[in-house]
C-alpha cells in the first residue's frame, strides 16, 4: 500500500512541476494590414484573444489557426495570414495579421432557376429556359466596412421580384447588438397549387399574374459571446391568389376558400456555432433552436406556432478523413390544419433526404438525420497569374481547390395527420443515400455531385451548389 502511495505522490509532483513550468506568452499588440475597407475593430471582435492577453505557449499555434479561420468565416477575405513578430526574451510578442479583402460590390446578373432545385428543373421541367429568372442583383457585402451586407434586386422572367435587404451586425460600442431590415414584392404567372404523389402540381396562365406576394421585416440580434447569438425578427406578409386557383384547383390553398392571406409574424432564435470552416466544416459543432409564430392578431388569416431545432457535429479522424452528422426536427405546437402554402415539410432548401430530390413531403412535423463520411482527394492551390494580367483580378488568381469523396446515408420522417392517400411518402420512414463528389473553390464556393438511391430503389445523379457571396 505504501509503495502505491509513493508512486502516486511521484506522479502528482511531476504533474505539478510540469504545470508550474508551463510557459505563457503575452500579446502586446495586434497589427492588421490589408484591410482597406473593413474596420479593424470588426475583425478584432471576431477573435478569441486581444492585446494584453496571455496564452500558454503550447496553445499559441492552435489559437492562431482558430482565429485565422474565424476571420475567414466572416466571408470578407480571400486570404488571411497570421504570424508572430517582435518576440522578446520575456515572451512578449506582436500578432501580425495580413489579409486580402474579397470583392465587396457585386453587380451580379441574375440567371437562376425558378424551381426548387436544379434536379427538378432539369428532369421534370425538361430544362425549359422559360422557367428561369433574370435581372440584376446589386450586393454590397461590406457597405460601411462594418461587415454590413446591403442588397437590392430587380428580377424579371418566371418570377418577377423586387427586394431590398440590409443588415448591420453591430450598432453599439460593445459590438453585441445588431439590426436588419428587408422588403420584397413578387408576382407569379404560375402557381404550385397542390401536392399530388409527392410532387407539386402547377397551373399557368400566360395572360395574367396568378399570385402576388409582398412583405417587410425588421430584426434585432444579440451576440454576447463569440459563439452564441440570440435573434428576434417581426414582419408582415400579404399574399393574394387568383380566384380560379381556389375555386377550381384547391379550396385549401389559403383555407376556407380564401383568395387573400394577411398576417403578422414573429420569429425568435438562438444559435451556438463552433465550426472551424462554415461553408464546409471538418471539425466542431452547431446547434440552433427557433420558435416561429405566424398570426399575431385575431384578424390575421393564419394561426400557426412551430418550433424547430438543428444540431450538427463534425468529427475529424485525420487530416483527410472526417464525418458530418446533421439532425433537424420541427413540430407544430398548434395542431390545427394549416393552409396548403404553410404546410411545408421536406423537399425545400436544405431540408431534404438524398435520393428524394424530386419529391416534396408536406406535414406538420418532420425529423431527419443526414450523415456523410468524407475523404479528401485533392488540396491544391492553382496559380493563374501567368494567364490573366488584369490588376483587379490579381487577388483571385491564386485559386485553392479541395475535393472530397463522400459516402452518404440519410433518414427522415414527416408526420401529417391531414394527409390524403395519394402522397405515399408521408407518415413513413424515408431512407436514402449514396456516393458523391464535393468540390470547394476558394473558401466558400461549394459544388456537390451525388449519385443517390431511395427506398423506392429509384436512382439518380443529383447536383447541388452554394455560393457564399
Amino acid at each position: 500500500m505504501s509503495r502505491l502511495l509513493c508512486i502516486f505522490l511521484i506522479i502528482l509532483s511531476s504533474f505539478c512541476r510540469s504545470t508550474a513550468q508551463e510557459v505563457a506568452v503575452v500579446i502586446d499588440s495586434i497589427v492588421i494590414e490589408g484591410n482597406k475597407k473593413t474596420k479593424s475593430r470588426v475583425m478584432l471582435r471576431e477573435m478569441t484573444f486581444a492585446a494584453g492577453d496571455s496564452i500558454p505557449l503550447s496553445l499559441l499555434s492552435a489559437a492562431m489557426e482558430q482565429n485565422r479561420l474565424r476571420l475567414m468565416n466572416t466571408n470578407l477575405f480571400l486570404v488571411t495570414k497570421m504570424n508572430v513578430k517582435n518576440w522578446t526574451e520575456s515572451n512578449h510578442l506582436t500578432v501580425h495579421i495580413q489579409v486580402v479583402e474579397n470583392w465587396f460590390l457585386f453587380p451580379i446578373p441574375i440567371f437562376e432557376l425558378a424551381d426548387r432545385n436544379f434536379n427538378v428543373w432539369w428532369k421534370e421541367q425538361n430544362h425549359n429556359l422559360k422557367r428561369t429568372n433574370y435581372g440584376m442583383r446589386l450586393t454590397y457585402n461590406n457597405a460601411t466596412g462594418r461587415r454590413d451586407p446591403l442588397s437590392a434586386t430587380v428580377q424579371l422572367g418566371y418570377t418577377p421580384k423586387y427586394s431590398f435587404n440590409y443588415s448591420l451586425p453591430y450598432i453599439n460600442k460593445k459590438q453585441t447588438i445588431g439590426f436588419s431590415a428587408s422588403y420584397f414584392n413578387a408576382v407569379n404567372r404560375e402557381v404550385g397549387y397542390a401536392t399530388d404523389s409527392n410532387k407539386i402540381s402547377f397551373f399557368k396562365d400566360a395572360n395574367r399574374f396568378l399570385l402576388r406576394r409582398n412583405g417587410f421585416s425588421v430584426g434585432i440580434n444579440h451576440t454576447p459571446k463569440l459563439l452564441t447569438n440570440f435573434g428576434a425578427s417581426m414582419g408582415y406578409t400579404r399574399n393574394k391568389v387568383d380566384s380560379f386557383v381556389v375555386n377550381n384547383l384547391n379550396r385549401d390553398y389559403y383555407l376556407d376558400d380564401r383568395t387573400e392571406q394577411r398576417y403578422f409574424w414573429l420569429a425568435l432564435g438562438f444559435s451556438y456555432d463552433n465550426r472551424d470552416i462554415r461553408p464546409f466544416p471538418l471539425h466542431g459543432r452547431y446547434f440552433s433552436v427557433n420558435v416561429n409564430k405566424t398570426g399575431l392578431l385575431p384578424s390575421d388569416d393564419v394561426n400557426a406556432l412551430d418550433m424547430s431545432s438543428r444540431f450538427a457535429q463534425y468529427l475529424s479522424f485525420s487530416p483527410k478523413l472526417s464525418l458530418e452528422i446533421v439532425a433537424k426536427g420541427k413540430t407544430a405546437l398548434i395542431r390545427n390544419k394549416l393552409p396548403y402554402t404553410n404546410m411545408r415539410g421536406l423537399g425545400f432548401g436544405s431540408d431534404f433526404i438524398r435520393g428524394y430530390e424530386y419529391y416534396v413531403v408536406d406535414g406538420l412535423d418532420y425529423a431527419y438525420m443526414k450523415n456523410s463520411f468524407r475523404i479528401e482527394m485533392l488540396n491544391k492551390t492553382f496559380d493563374f497569374h501567368r494567364y490573366v494580367k488584369w490588376k483587379f483580378m490579381q487577388s483571385w488568381l491564386d485559386m485553392p481547390i479541395k475535393t472530397y469523396l463522400t459516402f452518404n446515408f440519410d433518414t427522415g420522417y414527416v408526420n401529417n395527420p391531414f394527409e390524403k392517400e395519394n402522397n405515399k411518402l408521408t407518415n413513413r420512414q424515408l431512407v436514402g443515400g449514396g456516393v458523391g463528389l464535393t468540390i470547394i473553390a476558394y473558401y466558400n464556393m461549394v459544388w456537390r455531385v451525388e449519385y443517390s438511391m431511395n427506398h423506392l430503389k429509384e436512382k439518380g445523379l443529383f447536383f447541388n451548389y452554394s455560393l457564399g457571396f
